[in-house]
């Protein structure tokens, strides 16, 4: 047995005699040949794996994206609410004054007291959200230019939550005097429920 050489077997010893029975210029083919495939290989892989984190960075990117636009939409939302909250707080703050109080103290101001013939709610409240909009008709008879357009100016900027929506205006003669009838149609807004 010491004399006998072990030969190999199995698929390795097939390629290596395969491999033997190759001329010099088929070997340098062969191994031109392992070498430009794994070399296609490599950069196939390079190319799959590119494409693959390009895809990856864009969700990023998007994702990044939408989370600056909900960013900025939660400061809209907080802006917003803040608005909200600063004009409900201002409705409760007029909330307990009765409105036709309020008109007619406007008008004893500014000296039309005597004019003003009526503050009647007119029509159901509508309810819209949480607040609540009544319409109030207003009649004033004989009134001057001057004092009724600082009555209907202050009406408007006093900070009562009223807002004029309509108004029919006549003109007559009195002794030479220009007078107004007015009949103003107002919205009133206040907290619903409260």
């Amino acid at each position: 047995m010491s004399g006998q050489l072990k030969t190999a077997s199995g698929p390795w010893a097939w390629i290596e005699r395969q491999l033997e029975s190759l001329s010099d210029r088929d070997r340098k083919l062969l191994l031109g040949m392992y070498a430009f495939f794994g070399l296609a290989s490599v950069i196939g892989l390079w190319w799959i794996l590119h494409g693959v984190l390009d895809d990856k960075a864009g969700r990023v990117r998007d994702l990044k994206t939408k989370m600056l636009a909900v960013h900025a939409s939660i400061g809209d939302y907080d802006r917003a609410k803040a608005q909200v909250d600063a004009q409900e707080s201002r409705l409760k703050a007029y909330q307990s004054q009765n409105f036709s109080a309020f008109v007619e103290g406007v008008a004893s101001k500014h000296q039309i007291s005597d004019m003003l013939r009526s503050v009647n709610a007119s029509g159901t409240p509508e309810v819209v959200g949480r607040i609540q909009q009544t319409t109030y008709e207003i009649e004033i008879k004989k009134s001057e230019y001057q004092p009724f357009f600082e009555f209907l100016h202050e009406l408007e900027t006093s900070g009562y939550p009223v807002t004029v929506r309509n108004a029919t205006l006549k003109t007559s003669f009195q002794r030479r005097v220009k007078m107004l009838d007015v009949r103003l149609e107002v919205v009133v807004s206040s907290i619903a429920g409260a």
